[in-house]
């Protein structure tokens, strides 16, 4: 169906209510799907949740002492990153042997568990993954380990006592393991096997979940397993990994600091010991005393060499920074690193552009860190924020170069502004010039050992209490219960959404659904007054023969000489009496009956009212116009030659086309030889002869036609007659093609006195209870 159709129909009808009685019986008439679907989903779903090993789910929490807040988001979001790293969760799974699976009997009612068999099993990050075997000797008191070999042989890889793997590690394959010694005098064979190791840790990272509260003070690390001590050996063991790892790597940066500020602070005591021997020495053997304003221009002399070396310094800093970014490449994760301690800066500590920057820098890699959980790095938002990120960049980088052009500036012109003072001072005395000289080297020596003096002793305050910044308050224990404990709750959701997916199927279907069900969809959606409505006919054992032999079947069931009050019977004598004697409608002698498309039932439709008529004791003809497909010859078993088609070509007359039929009172015109040209042949002057003759000997003349949308015939033959009549046929007919066909009678002058619904199942003339199917 065409969309832009669909959606026009759909907006034409936005002012008519939500008829909850049609959706209702759409599910009832579609109950065997639902219950179909419903079936369908719901069993799957319990069979799964069966089927489901206890999952246990240990926890451990970690707490933190944020001595600086400023970039706390940030902080969070890197470790979290790094406990949830590849290479961590690579020693985590080679430390607990997490590729060890045992293998357990099918039918083995209690199934020893890892614990249960081995003392300790740990691997490298290469291990020999694949099946095993080993077996107990306890005659001889030796082992047997076997590897199975792809094509299911055994293949002997260690021998021995039991002692050298009960009182000591056996190492081979990658793995390393120690049985547990009551285990031999228990069981005389173990089946294991040693799963892929990268797809072990995959596995491992994607069961880690890991939580920060909104302080960053505290994580919550958890992992959910089958095995409910191993999981909390997971946890525990993960903790304490990322809790030295981060201890290590704080000392290691409290280290490096400190030792560049140690050397940093001797270099500066040397200089300042010697600027103060040099003093002393000159003061000794020179009695100068120099005035306020020399001793204002040495103070003056001193800060701006000291503010030189403070903007040395930062752009030194800076430069270094802008130079990695150079060299490292641009989908390194350093690069984010990079940006975000050029916009820590001190060049930048009062910056307001670099601070919003830095702010907006750390919402996107926020987002993307959130987005990334959830699709991969190919997603289409994930691209746009990965270009919205190297904006800020390419904004940052532009802003730290400006800003280190404009610190070069200051530097020059701060030497300038101390080259213009030393200039004045020179017009002194040599003894003044030199003791001013070196009074000023005293001062900025003292001022910069002062301020690495003060660094240091931050850095040593810092690297004594590191050690506190991060520990485990709640280390993990073995869980108790399963967190999938409740099957039967589990199962009853999945029920409820079974229930939801059948009933919204069946919805659907009765929503997509543009078929014309009942008389009201008749008048609603085709516009047309219903003037009979036919209950469904089935065939039963009739389903082989052709339709032809179908009516012949069935029309004695349908239409009795007796009048026998058949439900099919009845709606055909209320259609006779609605078109005879409706004031609607007006007089109607002749009659063209057409349908939708085949299959309608329109034929089927024209023979009976024919008879019900006739039974009138009125005069019926009935004509078959569907020059193409012509039936009712063989309904009422007369001759198909001569018919209309011989009399419109003018090689046969009205007498005798006109056949009598079995039923009194009723004759026939059948459809006659095949033509090339049939609705030629319908809109030519021998037709509307041939309708006035039918007039003059009979007194009602009903014409079978070829449906709507495999040929016009009723359309040029209904401009001839008094009325038309057009079959659609319940659940069957779709409205759309129907308001398509209705089209061709817009600017037509044909009297389309109303519908007859096949196959429904109200009954217009018994309104108030619907007959049942035959």
């Amino acid at each position: 169906m065409d969309l832009d159709q669909f959606f026009i129909e759909e907006e034409t009808n936005d002012g008519q209510n939500f008829d909850i009685k049609k959706y209702i019986k759409g599910i009832y008439k579609r109950k065997w799907l639902v219950i179909a679907v419903f079936l369908v989903v719901l069993i799957p779903w319990v069979l799964y949740v069966k089927s489901q090993p206890p999952q246990y789910e240990a926890f451990a929490l970690i707490r933190f002492k944020n001595y600086e807040s400023k970039n706390l988001r940030a902080l969070n979001e890197g470790r979290i990153t790094e406990l949830r790293s590849r290479t961590f969760a690579e020693r985590v799974v080679a430390q607990l042997g997490l590729t060890l699976e045992i293998i357990h009997p099918k039918n083995e009612k209690h199934p020893l568990q890892r614990d249960d068999i081995f003392y300790e099993f740990y691997t490298d990050k290469n291990p020999v993954s694949g099946n095993y075997k080993l077996v107990f000797d306890k005659k001889l008191k030796e082992y047997r380990l076997y590897y199975i070999t792809l094509e299911k042989r055994e293949k002997l890889i260690s021998q021995g006592d039991f002692s050298k793997i009960v009182d000591s590690d056996l190492t081979l394959n990658g793995f390393t393991f120690r049985i547990k010694p009551s285990i031999v005098d228990k069981i005389s064979v173990v089946n294991f096997a040693v799963k892929d190791f990268f797809s072990t840790v995959n596995s491992f990272r994607a069961h880690v979940s890991v939580d920060m509260n909104r302080a960053g003070t505290l994580m919550r690390l958890s992992i959910v397993d089958k095995n409910p001590y191993l999981v909390a050996n997971m946890v525990n063991e993960l903790a304490d990994l990322f809790v030295q790892e981060s201890v290590s790597s704080q000392r290691k940066r409290s280290k490096n600091y400190k030792d560049i500020l140690e050397q940093k602070l001797m270099v500066s005591k040397e200089n300042l010991d010697k600027a103060n021997a040099e003093l002393k020495a000159f003061k000794q053997t020179h009695y100068i005393n120099l005035d306020n304003e020399v001793n204002s221009k040495i103070a003056e002399i001193s800060s701006l060499q000291a503010k030189v070396s403070n903007l040395k310094e930062t752009a030194s800093s800076l430069s270094m920074l802008l130079a990695k970014l150079k060299s490292v490449d641009k989908n390194s994760n350093k690069l984010s690193y990079i940006y975000r301690e050029i916009a820590n800066n001190m060049a930048f500590k009062n910056d307001p552009s670099m601070g919003i920057l830095k702010q907006q820098l750390l919402d996107l890699e926020s987002k993307r860190a959130e987005l990334i959980k959830q699709v991969n790095v190919t997603h289409p938002d994930v691209i746009k924020l990965d270009q919205q990120i190297q904006t800020i960049y390419s904004e940052i980088q532009t802003i730290a170069e400006n800003r280190l052009n404009e610190i070069y500036r200051e530097v020059n012109s701060l030497a300038t502004s101390e080259k213009d003072i030393r200039q004045n001072l020179r017009v002194l005395p040599a003894e003044e010039l030199r003791l001013a000289e070196l009074t000023q080297n005293v001062k900025v020596a003292n001022t910069i050992y002062s301020d690495l003096l003060a660094k240091y002793q931050e850095a040593q305050i810092t690297e004594s209490v590191e050690t506190q910044d991060i520990d485990i308050l709640d280390p993990a224990i073995p869980p108790q219960y399963p967190v999938n404990r409740d099957k039967k709750k589990k199962a009853a959701m999945g029920g409820f959404l079974a229930l939801f997916l059948s009933l919204g199927t069946a919805i659907t279907l009765e929503f997509m659904d543009k078929t014309i069900k009942t008389p009201e969809d008749v008048k609603k959606y085709l516009k047309l007054s219903v003037i009979g409505t036919i209950p469904n006919v089935k065939f039963d054992e009739e389903i082989e023969l052709n339709d032809a032999d179908k009516i012949k079947k069935i029309d004695s069931q349908l239409v009795t000489y007796d009048y026998s009050p058949t439900p099919v019977g009845e709606a055909y004598r209320a259609l006779r009496t609605k078109i005879m004697f409706s004031k609607n409608t007006g007089r109607i002698k002749t009659l063209v009956v057409t349908s939708f498309a085949p299959g309608d039932g329109k034929s089927f439709t024209c023979s009976n009212l024919a008879i019900t008529l006739a039974q009138h004791k009125t005069n019926v003809l009935l004509v078959d116009a569907d020059l193409r497909r012509g039936v009712q010859h063989n309904t009422f078993s007369v001759a198909k030659e001569p018919g209309l088609t011989n009399y419109l070509m003018g090689v046969a007359t009205f007498n005798e086309v006109t056949q009598e039929t079995h039923v009194p009172n009723l004759y026939m015109v059948s459809c006659g030889s095949m033509v090339p040209n049939p609705s030629e042949l319908l809109g030519s002057m021998r037709l509307k002869r041939f309708i006035d003759e039918a007039k003059r000997r009979f007194d009602f003349i009903m014409f079978d036609t070829p449906p709507l949308n495999a040929a016009t015939d009723s359309v040029v033959l209904g401009t001839q007659v008094d009325g038309l009549l057009i079959i659609a046929r319940a659940e069957v007919t779709n409205r759309n093609v129907a308001k398509q066909k209705l089209d061709l009678f817009e600017n037509v002058p044909v009297n389309i006195i109303g519908a007859v619904l096949n196959g429904s199942e109200q009954d217009l003339a018994h309104e108030g209870y619907s007959y049942y199917h035959y």
